[in-house]
């Protein structure tokens, strides 16, 4: 089926075969085939519709290529085209939790990576207030980064005396790695 599909998509391609051609390569972990389909499919989508979910997918594709920055680039234009996307924010959240594994992959996970979480949550917690159709998925994970983010003895001690509801800024100041994100989040 996939043969034919792909013999089909070759003579005459539409978005829904470079669409379903992607999902195929997406499903066997061919992520950079299923990125360039994925590509093929935007330049055909005509609704925002269909604009917003083929980004997230290509966000998507990315983040399991390991190239964060580039998939947070097409989780924007998700939101960008439907500000109200829960996935896209969901996706965000996954993206700047993937950050903190990233940049702790050689080192010991600090207080200062685990302010990266305020960011999380807050993306997650858009997320559920944007979307509410997302809300199980998002309390279902808003759990398990609440429970990293830096402890009362962590914003004392290590963190300059942090207090809850004072601003901080997710970026290079935190660890180089991070200055990519260049957010601002709140104390909690």
């Amino acid at each position: 089926l996939a043969n034919i599909r792909r013999t089909l998509h070759s003579v005459q391609p539409t978005f829904e075969s470079a669409k379903a051609l992607a999902e195929t390569e997406e499903s066997n972990a061919r992520y950079s085939q299923a990125v360039e389909l994925f590509k093929e499919a935007l330049t055909m989508a005509e609704t925002d519709n269909d604009k917003k979910e083929i980004n997230l997918k290509i966000s998507s594709a990315y983040i399991n290529q390991g190239d964060i920055q580039t998939a947070d680039k097409f989780a924007d234009t998700a939101i960008s085209l439907d500000p109200n996307y829960g996935q896209a924010y969901i996706a965000k959240a996954r993206i700047y939790a993937t950050a903190v594994t990233n940049c702790t992959a050689d080192r010991k996970l600090e207080a200062k990576d685990r302010m990266v979480y305020w960011l999380v949550i807050d993306y997650l917690n858009m997320a559920k207030a944007k979307d509410p159709s997302v809300a199980s998925t998002v309390n279902s994970q808003l759990g398990n980064y609440q429970a990293v983010t830096p402890t009362g003895e962590d914003k004392f001690l290590r963190l300059d005396n942090l207090e809850d509801g004072q601003k901080v800024k997710i970026d290079g100041s935190v660890a180089p790695c991070y200055s990519w994100i260049n957010k601002t989040t709140t104390v909690r």
